[in-house]
C-alpha cells in the first residue's frame, strides 16, 4: 500500500490541508496468481467443450461394443474353448510319446496329474477303467514324497501355502512407508474437524478424514496420495492457504488440465477416424456387419468341432499305446 497526499486549498484563503489516500500495490506473486487464475479458467471451459464432443461419440460406441459382445461372445468364447481343448489334446499326445521313447522302463512315474487324470476321465465320461488305477497309482507316489519330506520342508511349503492364501495389509518398502505416514500425518493436521469455520466446513472435513483414516489404516499410499490431489483441485481450506502455496497449486493445476486437455483432443481425433465409426453411428449397418460375422464364426467352429473329435481319436490312440506299454490296461 503507498500513501499519496494531495493538497487543497479552500477559497477562504487559508493554509492548504493535506488529505491522504491509501493506494494497494499488488505484488509480483498476486499478479502471476491472478494471471494463473484466467489461464484456469480458460483452460477449464476447454476441458469441458472438449468433454461435451466427446461424451456423445464415446457412448455411440459404448452401444455398438455391448450389442457386439452381447451378441458374438457366445460364439467366440466356444471357439476358444474348442480351440484350447484341441490344444490341450495334442500337448498331451506329444507328452505320451515322448514318455513310450524316453522311459521304457516306466521310472520317471506319474504322466499326468491327478486333476489331469480327473479332466481326461471326464472328457471321455469315466472310459478307459484304467483312471482309476491311475489316479491310485498317483496317491501312492503322493505318499510316499509326504513320507520323505523332511520337516524344515514341509514347514516352508505350509508357510508358502499361507502366505498365498491368508488375507494380509500390504507391504511396502521403507521409502513408502515413510511416505505413508508423512502424507497421513500432512492430511490430518490439514484437515482435522477441530480446525472447522462451520458445520458445512466441519461436515467435509470429517468426510475427508474419514477416507484418510481409511486409507491409513489399509497401508494403502496410493489412496492417500489420490486424496492428496483431490484435496488440491478441490480447493479445499484455500483461504488459509498462503499466497506462495496457492500459487504453486496453480501453477501445477494449469499443467495438469494441459495434459487433460491434450489427451482428450487425442481421444476425440481417435474417435474420429475409427474405422468402426459408421457401425456405431449406423444400427442397421452394424446388424449387417454382426451377422455376417456370426456366420463366420459358425462356420469356424463347425471345423473346429471336427479338428476336435479327430485330435480326441488320435489322444484315445496315443493313451491306449501308453497303457499297453506300462502294462495298465
Amino acid at each position: 500500500m503507498q500513501r499519496q497526499s494531495s493538497h487543497r486549498k479552500r477559497d477562504t484563503g487559508q493554509r492548504a490541508t493535506p488529505t491522504c489516500a491509501l493506494v494497494c500495490v499488488r505484488t509480483p506473486d498476486e499478479i502471476e496468481h491472478a494471471r494463473l487464475r484466467v489461464a484456469l479458467d480458460v483452460r477449464r471451459r476447454r476441458m469441458a467443450e472438449l468433454e461435451a464432443t466427446v461424451a456423445p461419440l464415446e457412448r455411440a460406441f459404448e452401444r455398438f461394443e455391448r450389442t457386439y459382445i452381447a451378441r458374438l461372445e457366445p460364439a467366440q468364447r466356444e471357439l476358444r474353448e474348442v480351440e484350447d481343448e484341441i490344444a490341450r489334446c495334442e500337448s498331451r499326445i506329444a507328452r505320451i510319446h515322448a514318455r513310450i521313447v524316453s522311459d521304457p522302463e516306466g521310472v520317471l512315474g506319474d504322466l499326468f496329474s491327478r486333476d489331469e487324470l480327473r479332466e481326461i476321465g471326464t472328457m471321455f465320461d469315466g472310459e478307459p477303467d484304467a483312471w482309476q488305477e491311475w489316479q491310485e497309482w498317483h496317491d501312492r507316489q503322493e505318499a510316499s514324497r509326504r513320507r520323505d519330506e523332511t520337516g524344515q520342508e514341509r514347514h516352508h511349503r505350509e508357510r508358502l501355502r499361507y502366505e498365498r492364501f491368508e488375507p494380509r495389509r500390504r507391504r511396502l518398502s521403507t521409502a513408502d512407508d515413510a511416505e505413508l505416514r508423512t502424507r497421513y500425518r500432512a492430511l490430518a493436521r490439514r484437515f482435522h474437524p477441530d480446525l472447522a469455520r462451520g458445520d458445512e466446513d466441519r461436515q467435509l472435513r470429517q468426510d475427508m478424514m474419514h477416507r484418510v483414516n481409511a486409507a491409513w489404516h489399509a497401508r494403502d499410499l496410493a489412496a492417500l496420495r489420490a486424496l492428496a490431489q483431490e484435496a488440491e483441485r478441490a480447493g479445499l481450506d484455500w483461504e488459509d492457504r498462503p499466497l506462495a502455496s496457492r500459487l504453486a497449486w496453480t501453477r501445477r493445476e494449469c499443467s495438469r488440465l494441459d495434459g487433460v486437455i491434450d489427451g482428450l483432443a487425442d481421444r476425440l481425433s481417435s474417435l474420429r477416424t475409427s474405422a468402426t465409426l459408421p457401425l456405431w453411428m449406423n444400427p442397421s449397418l452394424a446388424e449387417t456387419v454382426i451377422a455376417q460375422r456370426l456366420a463366420h464364426l459358425a462356420t469356424e467352429l463347425e471345423r473346429a468341432r471336427e479338428r476336435l473329435e479327430t485330435t480326441r481319436q488320435a489322444f484315445r490312440q496315443a493313451l491306449a499305446a501308453f497303457a499297453l506299454d506300462r502294462d495298465v490296461a
